[in-house]
């Protein structure tokens, strides 16, 4: 990898183009939040450090168990109710990244918490897509009726239903097909 500067002063430069062997970068240390224990996570009286407890080892401890201290926490350290439905969101996030989701929002319930899970954009986003399948599937079925109106009527061929319909000659084949079962 090369790495470039392009300087647009009017003057001659005069930055060094060499870094100290302490200055240059050349690696990493990797942690992985799965290696720290819960209880280190969720002894944290920040917010925001305490919602990667759902991300941490449980150690055994069943996830309801611990996602019931989360929230509890969560709720002793939230002020006002707007700040703990904004974490109890973050939360509910990250739970997706460990297959809690259904245990998150149980113990949100459980707990009388105030998160709306109809308000939460991943849920909108899927109600959209049902409501989009919802209606592309009630066209299909009255797409179909029609056809089957127009081939019980007999006075049609298959090519002209297919044209009326504005389906392929195939499909119109296949409903004759069912019908004829």
């Amino acid at each position: 990898m090369k790495q470039f500067v392009i300087y647009l002063g009017k003057k001659a430069s005069k930055m060094p183009t060499k870094l100290a062997p302490e200055e240059v970068f050349t690696g990493f240390i990797l942690t992985s939040v799965r290696d720290y224990s819960y209880q280190t996570l969720l002894a944290s009286e920040v917010p925001e450090e305490l919602i990667l407890t759902i991300l941490s080892d449980f150690a055994g401890e069943k996830p309801v168990e611990v996602i019931r201290r989360i929230l509890s926490k969560l709720q002793e350290l939230s002020r006002e109710e707007i700040v703990l439905r904004k974490y109890i969101r973050q939360l509910s996030v990250l739970a997706r990244l460990r297959n809690l989701t259904k245990e998150t929002q149980r113990q949100i319930q459980d707990m009388a918490l105030t998160y709306n899970i109809t308000e939460d954009y991943l849920y909108q986003q899927g109600v959209e897509k049902g409501i989009e399948k919802g209606v592309e599937k009630g066209e299909k079925a009255k797409e179909k009726r029609l056809i089957i109106k127009m081939l019980k009527d007999k006075t049609l061929s298959l090519e002209k239903i297919a044209e009326l319909a504005e389906v392929p000659v195939e499909y119109v084949k296949q409903i004759a097909e069912e019908l004829n079962q």
